[in-house]
């Protein structure tokens, strides 16, 4: 249970650094993730 609270807090934190600064190598992952005609 502590570990997955931890676990949760570190999302949280990287979610909040990519809310601020978004990625480039994080978007081009989640295209590359994304089908290629995507959704729209």
């Amino acid at each position: 249970m502590v570990e997955r609270e931890a676990a949760a807090k570190k999302a949280r934190q990287l979610k909040k650094k990519q809310a601020y600064k978004p990625d480039t190598e994080a978007s081009f992952n989640w295209s590359a993730n994304t089908p290629t005609h995507g959704r729209r």
